[in-house]
């Protein structure tokens, strides 16, 4: 099975911005830093999509190509893990999409219940 990894920003998406990762590639290192760099530099005229199809973990942990189980800490990317990147950004969003098992668990740890707008002077409510 291929592991596909892929981030887009900006949009229209003739105009994005992509980093691809695939098979050997797709490590969890490879991932975290495409992941850092994306998030990290995006602004808040940006969408951020992250896209993850591969193997997932029945404790919410995304599987890379390198993942071993002697060290599933530093070969695999936990939801919290994502989480923090993902509220960290100053991207106007970010579409997570994740075609691996497990993946329905994901809402809980990843996602917000409530989701809250960026700009903070925009009414909004749950």
């Amino acid at each position: 099975m291929q592991e596909h990894f892929m981030l887009f920003f900006s949009i229209p998406f003739p105009l994005a911005t992509q980093k691809l990762l695939v098979d050997y590639d797709a490590t969890a290192a490879n991932i975290r830093k495409a992941l850092q760099d994306t998030l990290g530099t995006a602004t808040d005229n940006d969408t951020v999509v992250f896209f993850f199809s591969g193997h997932g973990s029945h404790d919410h942990r995304l599987a890379a190509s390198d993942t071993t189980l002697a060290a599933l800490a530093d070969s695999t990317i936990a939801m919290e893990e994502l989480e923090d990147l993902f509220k960290s950004t100053k991207a106007k969003a970010v579409l997570c999409i994740l075609d691996c098992c497990f993946s329905g668990g994901t809402s809980a740890k990843v996602l917000e219940d409530c989701p809250v707008p960026r700009d903070r002077t925009l009414p909004w409510r749950c």
